[in-house]
């Protein structure tokens, strides 16, 4: 009796190992590209209490969360890895590629509905009139087209296997293209703006001697003083001089135009 039992259970190990990948695989996206190159929201965005009225405090949860999407993901890997030697994967492949599109769908469908909707820690977009609307376009995108072609592949459908290369490619895509849409500094800042981040253990104090050397006027500041946003005439407030007086990142051209692009003067 025992055998029959421990074979489903074997079988079991790595589709749950590809469900968890494919969760924390979209976990990974969803946080890189809206949190971080987007930067159309944090996971906390709505709490602005404490120390989450910072850049920084908005960052570490931020870090948090993905910590936390490396465990699953390292879960689902150590699922496959102890079904090796005891399950031929190559004979259940369409199903494992149906359960991370699975679990690739699921993640977008609890952001959603925990996060968007239940606790409102965050919505997709912050900074729209009508936030429900985005929420649901990408609720459609990154989670019913991925469960849609999940629910195909796993019926062994030549459509099922196009749709899920198809979002497999949407993905890498829209990553690079955001990209490169938000290394153009937004309309909003000059083109003479700078972005200083500076260092945990400095203030504005230890670089006022080079905005006066410059001639420097400041457009913005977050509220704990960590970021600012900086003016002065093309060539004469200089990055080097920036990070000698304890600057940790400056944002002055396209490069590095994306770290700091989110802010408005």
């Amino acid at each position: 009796m025992s055998q029959p039992r421990s074979q489903p259970y074997k079988m079991r190990k790595p589709k749950i190992g590809a469900f968890l990948l494919g969760f924390a695989a979209s976990g990974f996206f969803d946080g890189i590209l809206l949190h971080q190159v987007l930067q159309w929201h944090h996971l906390l965005s709505s709490l602005q209490i404490g120390i989450l009225r910072s850049l920084r405090g908005q960052v570490v949860f931020d870090g948090a969360f993905h910590a936390l999407m490396y465990v699953v993901g390292l879960a689902g890997l150590y699922l496959l890895y102890r079904s090796l030697p005891r399950t031929d994967l190559k004979a259940i492949s369409h199903r494992l590629h149906a359960l991370f599109w699975a679990g690739f769908g699921a993640w977008h469908f609890v952001d959603a509905i925990v996060s968007h909707w239940l606790t409102g820690i965050h919505r997709v977009r912050m900074d729209v009139a009508n936030p429900l609307a985005w929420d649901l376009a990408w609720l459609f995108l990154f989670a019913m087209i991925p469960l849609f072609a999940a629910w195909r592949i796993s019926h062994r459908s030549s459509l099922g296997l196009v749709t899920g290369k198809v979002i497999g490619s949407f993905v890498i895509a829209a990553t690079i293209a955001a990209g490169a849409f938000n290394a153009v500094p937004v309309s909003a800042m000059d083109s003479d703006a700078v972005t200083v981040v500076l260092r945990s253990d400095r203030s504005l104090a230890d670089v006022i001697p080079v905005l006066d050397q410059a001639g420097a006027s400041i457009v913005w500041s977050d509220p704990t003083g960590a970021v600012w946003v900086l003016r002065a005439d093309a060539g004469r407030l200089r990055a080097f001089d920036l990070y000698r007086g304890g600057a940790l990142f400056v944002s002055s051209s396209l490069a590095g135009a994306a770290c700091g692009s989110w802010l408005k003067s």
